[in-house]
């Protein structure tokens, strides 16, 4: 049995997700009415996960062959997903690019513990395809089976055979920060391990030491992880794999000293890995995290300097200028849309969605609860609504629902209490 669990998305025709998801909260096994589209999700710890593909006629071929072979394959609007099984080690979201076609957006994805696919049967409006979509099984009813395969070599096998890499482009020195933690012997901090271990082989490679030999100084390494997060023979894997295609650190024309910093690379970085916007007349920095909008100028600093402590003034006035210049204007926002840590709702649906959209507001430190007798706040309503006379009441609740509105109200309210009980006024 494929260990999934169940999730709405509570109205027919809509891409995405009620209240009844809750990323690794989500309940499992929720009862599906007949009139309601629904989800699938990994179980944390189950050592599945699901292979959703971007583009349809690109990965044709390879879901073709998956079906030959009699694995469940569901075709969607634009692509492919397929659910995996036998994984090991630790599971999580990956974005995996072909940088010739885009350098933003994944070609494909690989669903963890935290994320959903449709279902099988569901039906959706496609906002791009601009059309009714169906989600199909178009293969066999066998769950691909990996048998106990690290989940690290799993995604370096898929990337392989797609044509795809990781969310970093390769470059001549673009992990110089992580060679450097190697070669004075300091371990992998976390969600570095992947591109640590690579490069720690590369630079054992372009050293000239023997295989024995790199896998041994990796492995002293290893043994100092306190908190590994993937297997020994994960890495081992991974050190073979850089020695059999001989991958070596390429070494410019021009030579550097250790505490040279090229500005353009470390800009061009950050660009390339993260959602960054701006506006060059009041040279505000913003970056898209996780659909909040936030403004990044001084903690890009930090950032920086934490990755490449021999910085100087110059330098970081130099990198911040190139963010400002190469990140794109800030895109419209979607005044129907409100970002909580647990998805985005769109107000006119009710719900919450998958959407690239950006939201026009959001509540990081709350969470989106539907309306329910449950999550009723009886206590706020008591305080707000007992001293007030009734004949009030609508225009107390027009002006709380109005918080929730992107639109600007052209109308003023003034809270406020009788003199001298440190009421405030606005």
């Amino acid at each position: 049995m494929f260990s999934n669990s169940k999730i709405f998305s509570g109205i027919r025709k809509i891409k995405g997700a009620d209240f009844r998801y809750d990323a690794l909260d989500t309940k499992p096994n929720q009862p599906i009415a007949e009139e309601e589209n629904y989800g699938v999700k990994p179980i944390l710890g189950a050592g599945t996960a699901w292979l959703d593909f971007d583009d349809k006629e690109r990965y044709r071929k390879y879901a073709e062959h998956m079906i030959k072979q009699g694995f469940m394959v569901n075709e969607t609007g634009q692509g492919w997903h397929i659910p995996v099984t036998g994984l090991l080690g630790e599971i999580t979201k990956m974005n995996l690019f072909d940088y010739n076609i885009s350098k933003k957006k994944p070609m494909i994805e690989i669903q963890g513990p935290k994320q959903y696919v449709m279902g099988t049967g569901s039906i959706i409006f496609h906002d791009k395809l601009k059309k009714i979509v169906s989600y199909q099984n178009v293969g066999g009813n066998k769950i691909w089976d990996v048998k106990r395969q690290d989940f690290g070599i799993f995604v370096d096998k898929i990337c392989s055979e797609c044509k795809v890499e990781g969310k970093r482009k390769k470059g001549t020195s673009a992990y110089q920060y992580l060679r450097k933690q190697f070669n004075i012997g300091k371990p992998p901090k976390e969600g570095e391990s992947n591109n640590y271990f690579h490069q720690a082989a590369m630079v054992c490679n372009t050293e000239n030491l023997s295989l024995d030999e790199a896998i041994a100084r990796i492995r002293e390494i290893f043994e100092k992880w306190e908190h590994p997060t993937r297997s020994w023979s994960d890495v081992e894997s991974k050190i073979k794999l850089v020695y059999e295609n001989d991958e070596k650190i390429k070494i410019g024309r021009k030579p550097k000293v250790d505490d040279e910093i090229n500005r353009t690379e470390i800009a061009q970085n950050i660009l390339l890995d993260r959602k960054i916007y701006s506006n060059v007349i009041t040279h505000k920095i913003w970056e898209d995290k996780n659909g909040f909008l936030e403004l990044i100028n001084n903690t890009l600093k930090k950032e920086i300097f934490q990755d490449h402590p021999e910085i100087e003034k110059s330098d970081m006035d130099s990198i911040l200028f190139k963010l400002e210049s190469g990140a794109g204007d800030i895109p419209e926002t979607d005044k129907s849309l409100i970002v909580f840590p647990n998805g985005v709702v769109d107000t006119k649906a009710r719900a919450l969605i998958e959407t690239e959209r950006l939201a026009d507001m959001g509540f990081r430190q709350y969470k989106y609860l539907s309306k329910s007798e449950e999550n009723k706040p009886t206590e706020f309503i008591k305080v707000l609504f007992e001293n007030i006379p009734e004949i009030e009441h609508p225009r107390i609740n027009a002006g709380l629902k109005s918080i929730l509105n992107g639109q600007y109200d052209t109308r003023i309210s003034i809270i406020h209490g009788d003199s001298r009980i440190a009421s405030p006024y606005p």
